[in-house]
C-alpha cells in the first residue's frame, strides 16, 4: 500500500517514470521519501487534520472530477494517416487534368498558390469578394479556392422559425427533419459549383483537426453535386512552411471523414439542446431577462456547465465562514540581511496557547540556531505545448484573454511562425528533426548563444517529452524567426506570445533545473522557529523558460550554534481566506478535464458568457454577474442533470467514438437526442413548479444593478451592453437608454448640481478622471466639458477643479495651461494644442504626481514598467530617480 501511494502521488507530480519504458528520455525512477508523500505514515499531521490557509483551494473541482470519473470515460483519439503518391497513385491512374483545391482561409491559399507555383507567378481572379489562383503544375492545371470558414450552418426548418411563441420548442427535439443544414455563403458556394464543373480532382487542405475536416466536408458536398463521381484527397500539413505544403501535395491523405462525421454530430446536437432548450427558458422569463439587455436567456450544451463551474466557485466563496488563527513571528538579523521566522507550530487556532507562548518569550532578545538542513530538488522542464497547456500558460503569465490568445496563436501560424496551433498532441514523434527549426532560430539573436552552445553542441537531444501523440500532429512549435524589420512592427502581445512559445521550445531541450531549498530552525528559549530559504543552484531550463523561476531567498554565513539578534517577536492575529476567484487559466485547464469543449472551442465558450452577460473578466480572473448567479443558482435546482457538465462529456464522448469508426454519426445524433428529450421534460416540469424563485431572483438582480434612477419615469437604469469604450444603460419600464463612457461607477454630485439647461440633477463618472453630465442632456449635448452652456452652470467649478489636478506646467509656446489626458496617455496645451516634445509610454502603468521636476518645474509622471518604476519629465525627456 505504501509503494502504490508513492507511485499514484509521482505519477501525479510527474516524477515516475516507469523503467520497462522504451522512451530513452525517461530511464531513471525518482526515489521519494515516504513521510513527504504520505505524511500520516510518519505521524505528521494529515492534511485534513489542519485547517487548510490557502487562498486557492478547489473543493468543488474535486469533487466534480472524482463524480466524472465514476461516471464518464472519454476514449482517446485513435488515428493514423495513410498517405498515397500523388504523381504515380492519384494523377496518372485517374488520368487528372484540372485539380481543384480548397482551403480553410485566403492566406493559406495564396501561400500554397506561390508555393506549388515553383517561382512562377500564380495568377488571381477577383470572383466578387472572393480572389481565386490558378497555376500550372507539371502541365496539371490547379485552381485555388479559400474558404472563411464554414459555408453552410444548422438551423431550424421555416416552419419552426420566427415567433418563437408560436411553436413548441419540444418539437425541435422530437422532429428529427427539424433541423437543416443551409448555405450561409452563398458567393463561395457558387464559386465551388463553377469550379467542380471542370474539375477531375479535388483536394482538400483545410486545417489539420476534426473543424477542417467537417469544413472539408462541406466543401465536398457542394462540389460532388455538380460532379457527384469526383475523387478527393485531403492535404495533411501542420504548418505553412513551404517544403512541408509541397510534400503534403505530394503525399495526401484520404478524407478524414469520420472526423467531420464527428462536428457534423456535434453540430445538430448542440444546435438541437441550444435552440430548445433558450426558446423554453427565454419564452418562460421574457418579461425579466430583457431588462438586463439579453434578449435571449442563452442555454448551451458547453457554455451553461461552463457557467456552472464558475457560479461553484463563487458560492463557495460565498458560503465561506473564516476561522481566526494566530501566527507568532520574528525578524532576526542575519549578517547583513532580515529573516523572518516563524514558530514551527503555527498557526495555532487556540488562542490561550498562542498567548502563553508569546508571553513566555516577546522579550527575549537572543536566539541560537538549531538546526540547518539543506534540500536539493530537481525541477523538470515543462512537456511541449499543446492548445490547452498554450492557452493557459498564456492567461497566467500574460493575463491574455484565452479568445485573444487563439486569435493571435491562429495568426503567428498563418504568418509561418509556428505549427498548427489547434492539437491535443504534446508529444514529439522520435523522427522529428528539431536541428533543422533550431538552426533556423539562431537568427534570434536573443537565443543564438544559448542555443548554440547548449542545445546543438550537445546534439539538439530532448530533455523532456510529453505522453499524448494524436495521429500526425505536432505540439505547437516555432519554426520560423521574423525578420528584424518584421519584428519591429510585431504588436506587443503578438510578441509576448511567439516569444514565449520559443522559449518552451528551447527550455525542452535544456537540463532540469537544480534548486536548494534551505530549512534552518532557530532556539528562542525552548521554543522552536523556522524558515525556509530557496536558492536556484543550477538555472538549467531556466535560462530559457524564467516564467517558472521560484524566489529566491538567500542569506550568507550561518550555521549551527550561532547565536542572533531577534528584533522583535510579534503575535498576529488573522482569519483564513476563502478560495480565489476562478482564473481563466484554471477554467481552461478545468474544461479540458471535465470534458467541456474541445481545444479550439473552449475561448469561444468563455467569451460568449462574457458577451451573454453572465460573467465578466476581472484580470486573470472571470467573476459571475448578478444574473449569471441567478440563472446558475436556479438550474442549479431547477435542472442540475444538464448543469453539470455529464451530459456535455457524454456528447464528447460520443464524438470521440465517430472519430474512432466505432459509431454512426446519425447514431450518436439519435442518442443523444432521446435522452436529451427526457432531461427537457424535467426542465419544463421544474420550471412550472419552481420556475417563480428565479423570476423573483432575476428582479432582486435588478435591483441591485440598478446604476441611477430613470430621469423620465424614476424606474431603475440598468447597464445593458459595455465594452472596451462604452456602457449603454437603459430603463427597465420605459425603455429611456443613454450612452456613457465606460466607468468604474457613477454617483450624484454633492452638494447637488443642477443641469443649466433642463434642471436635472448632475452626475459623476468614476473613471481615471471624474467625468461629469446630464443624464437627459448627455445623448444631445454630450459630457458636461462640450456643453455650450457650462460657463453659466454650477458644475464649470467642478469642471475647473477637475482641469486643475490634471495641468502638468504652463505652455511655453502661448503660455496656456498643458493638461494630461489619462485615457488616451497624452499631453497637450488646452489652448493651443501644442505637444510637448517627448512622450509618454505607450504600455505600462502611468500616473501624474504632484511633485514638480526641479529644473523645469513641470509635474513629473510615475511610470511603471515591467515591475520597475521611474519619474519622467515631459517637457525635458529626463528620468528622475524617485530618491532624488
Amino acid at each position: 500500500d505504501r509503494v502504490a501511494l508513492v507511485k499514484a502521488y509521482a505519477q501525479e507530480q510527474g516524477l515516475y517514470r516507469d523503467k520497462n519504458s522504451e522512451d530513452p528520455l525517461f530511464t531513471d525512477i525518482i526515489e521519494l521519501d515516504l513521510t513527504k508523500v504520505v505524511p500520516s505514515i510518519s505521524g505528521r499531521k494529515r492534511p485534513q487534520d489542519r485547517v487548510d490557509l490557502s487562498k486557492a483551494k478547489e473543493k468543488f473541482a474535486k469533487i466534480l472530477i472524482e463524480e466524472f470519473n465514476n461516471k464518464i470515460s472519454l476514449p482517446p483519439i485513435e488515428d493514423k494517416n495513410i498517405y498515397f503518391d500523388l504523381e504515380e497513385k492519384i494523377l496518372k491512374q485517374l488520368k487528372v487534368k484540372n485539380i481543384l483545391v480548397v482551403t480553410e482561409k485566403p492566406k493559406v491559399a495564396r501561400t500554397l498558390a506561390f508555393v506549388l507555383a515553383q517561382g512562377q507567378k500564380p495568377k488571381s481572379i477577383k470572383l466578387g469578394k472572393t480572389t481565386i489562383y490558378r497555376l500550372n503544375y507539371k502541365n496539371k492545371y490547379i485552381t485555388i479556392v479559400p474558404l472563411i470558414g464554414h459555408i453552410s450552418e444548422i438551423t431550424t426548418t421555416k416552419r419552426l422559425s420566427g415567433d418563437w411563441s408560436k411553436t413548441d420548442p419540444l418539437l425541435i427535439i422530437e422532429k428529427t427533419d427539424a433541423l437543416v443544414k443551409k448555405e450561409k455563403i452563398q458567393e463561395i458556394a457558387r464559386v465551388l459549383r463553377e469550379e467542380a464543373k471542370n474539375s477531375d480532382l479535388l483536394i482538400i487542405a483545410t486545417d489539420a483537426d476534426e473543424e477542417g475536416a467537417n469544413i472539408g466536408l462541406e466543401a465536398y458536398e457542394i462540389v460532388r453535386k455538380e460532379k457527384e463521381d469526383i475523387p478527393v484527397y485531403q492535404m495533411w500539413f501542420l504548418s505553412l512552411d513551404p517544403r512541408e505544403l509541397r510534400g503534403a501535395f505530394k503525399k495526401p491523405i484520404k478524407p478524414k471523414w469520420n472526423w467531420a462525421l464527428a462536428v457534423e454530430a456535434r453540430r445538430y446536437i448542440d444546435a438541437m439542446v441550444g435552440f430548445s432548450s433558450t426558446r423554453e427558458l427565454t419564452l418562460y422569463l421574457k418579461d425579466s431577462i430583457g431588462k438586463f439587455g439579453n434578449r435571449v436567456a442563452s442555454i448551451g450544451r458547453v457554455q451553461t456547465p461552463t457557467l456552472y463551474l464558475i457560479y461553484l466557485r463563487e458560492k463557495e466563496i460565498k458560503e465561506f465562514k473564516p476561522i481566526p488563527y494566530w501566527v507568532i513571528y520574528t525578524k532576526v538579523a542575519v549578517g547583513e540581511d532580515i529573516v523572518k521566522f516563524t514558530h514551527i507550530d503555527s498557526p495555532f487556532f487556540e488562542k490561550e496557547k498562542a498567548v502563553s507562548i508569546f508571553n513566555a518569550i516577546k522579550d527575549v532578545k537572543k536566539g541560537t540556531v538549531k538546526e540547518i538542513t539543506v534540500e536539493e530538488k530537481k525541477i523538470l522542464p515543462p512537456t511541449p505545448l499543446n492548445t490547452t497547456k498554450a492557452l493557459s500558460e498564456i492567461n497566467r503569465i500574460f493575463g491574455i484573454p484565452s479568445s485573444e490568445s487563439m486569435r493571435i496563436l491562429e495568426e503567428l501560424y498563418l504568418s509561418g511562425l509556428i505549427t498548427y496551433p489547434r492539437t491535443d498532441t504534446d508529444r514529439y514523434p522520435a523522427s522529428y528533426n528539431h536541428e533543422r527549426n533550431l538552426r533556423e532560430l539562431l537568427k534570434l539573436e536573443e537565443f543564438s548563444e544559448l542555443i548554440e552552445k547548449e542545445i546543438i553542441s550537445r546534439g539538439s537531444r530532448l530533455m523532456r517529452n510529453g505522453r499524448n501523440l494524436v495521429g500526425d500532429h505536432l505540439p505547437i512549435t516555432p519554426i520560423r524567426a521574423p525578420t528584424p524589420s518584421s519584428l519591429k512592427t510585431m504588436r506587443e502581445n503578438h510578441r509576448k506570445i511567439y516569444f514565449f512559445i520559443v522559449r518552451r521550445y528551447l527550455s525542452l531541450f535544456l537540463e532540469p533545473a537544480l534548486i536548494e531549498k534551505m530549512k534552518i530552525l532557530l532556539d528562542i528559549r525552548g521554543e522552536i522557529f523556522k524558515t525556509n530559504l530557496t536558492r536556484v543552484k543550477k538555472a538549467g531550463f531556466l535560462k530559457a523558460y524564467p516564467y517558472n523561476r521560484p524566489q529566491e531567498t538567500v542569506i550568507k554565513g550561518i550555521h549551527v550554534g550561532d547565536a542572533l539578534t531577534v528584533n522583535d517577536i510579534v503575535l498576529q492575529e488573522d482569519k483564513t481566506k476563502p478560495p480565489k476567484p476562478i482564473s481563466e487559466y484554471e477554467l481552461i485547464k478545468l474544461m479540458e478535464r471535465l470534458g467541456l469543449g474541445t481545444k479550439s472551442t473552449r475561448p469561444d465558450h468563455i467569451q460568449k458568457l462574457v458577451e451573454r452577460r453572465y460573467v465578466k473578466r476581472e484580470g486573470n480572473n472571470i467573476r459571475i454577474t448578478d444574473l449569471g448567479w441567478s440563472l446558475a443558482k436556479h438550474l442549479e435546482e431547477i435542472w442540475p442533470d444538464f448543469v453539470k457538465p455529464f451530459f456535455s462529456a457524454k456528447v464528447h464522448a460520443l464524438m470521440r467514438e465517430v472519430m474512432n469508426e466505432k459509431m454512426d454519426w446519425l447514431s450518436a445524433v439519435s442518442k443523444t437526442r432521446e435522452e436529451f428529450k427526457n432531461l427537457f421534460i424535467k426542465l419544463r416540469k421544474s420550471l412550472k413548479s419552481k420556475g417563480e424563485s428565479l423570476i423573483s431572483s432575476i428582479k432582486e438582480d435588478i435591483k441591485s444593478g440598478t446604476i441611477l434612477a430613470c430621469p423620465k419615469c424614476r424606474s431603475p437604469m440598468v447597464s445593458v451592453k459595455q465594452n472596451k469604450k462604452i456602457n449603454i444603460i437603459r430603463c427597465i419600464n420605459c425603455g429611456y437608454t443613454i450612452t456613457l463612457p465606460k466607468f468604474r461607477s457613477i454617483s450624484k454630485v454633492t452638494p447637488p448640481v443642477k443641469c443649466a439647461i433642463c434642471g436635472s440633477e448632475v452626475y459623476s463618472l468614476k473613471r481615471k478622471r471624474d467625468l461629469f453630465f446630464c443624464p437627459v442632456c448627455v445623448n444631445s449635448v454630450g459630457l458636461c466639458y462640450k456643453c455650450p452652456k457650462k460657463e453659466e452652470c454650477k458644475v464649470n467649478e467642478l469642471l475647473i477643479k477637475e482641469d486643475e489636478k490634471r495641468v502638468v506646467g504652463k505652455c511655453e509656446k502661448c503660455g496656456g495651461d498643458v493638461i494630461y489626458v489619462p485615457e488616451r496617455k497624452i499631453v497637450f496645451c488646452r489652448d493651443c494644442k501644442t505637444k510637448p516634445p517627448s512622450n509618454l509610454p505607450r504600455n505600462g502603468s502611468i500616473s501624474l504626481l504632484k511633485r514638480r521636476h526641479d529644473k523645469c518645474g513641470w509635474r513629473l509622471f510615475s511610470i511603471k514598467q515591467r515591475g520597475s518604476r521611474y519619474y519622467f519629465c515631459i517637457l525635458c525627456g529626463e528620468r528622475v530617480e524617485k530618491t532624488s
